[in-house]
């Protein structure tokens, strides 16, 4: 059981990484955020609300700075 629980409305954060993301040719940004949200819920990071309810989220794990080396 996760000690960090947060709801997050997928709809918000649709909203949030689509504006932030960098644009890819030929990639749609709805589809970039749902794999992000499998990939994430792969990892134990996030959960589905209920097994019914695929509108929100819940953050299992609690945020922490992760550095990504680029070069």
């Amino acid at each position: 059981m996760a000690l960090y629980k947060k709801s997050i409305l997928i709809a918000e954060w649709a909203h949030d990484f689509e504006e932030q993301v960098y644009p890819l040719k030929g990639v749609d940004p709805s589809t970039r955020l749902y794999k992000c949200i499998a990939d994430l819920e792969l990892m134990g990071v996030i959960k589905a609300v209920s097994d019914n309810c695929l509108t929100a989220v819940q953050l299992l794990q609690p945020p922490s700075t992760l550095v990504v080396d680029t070069d």
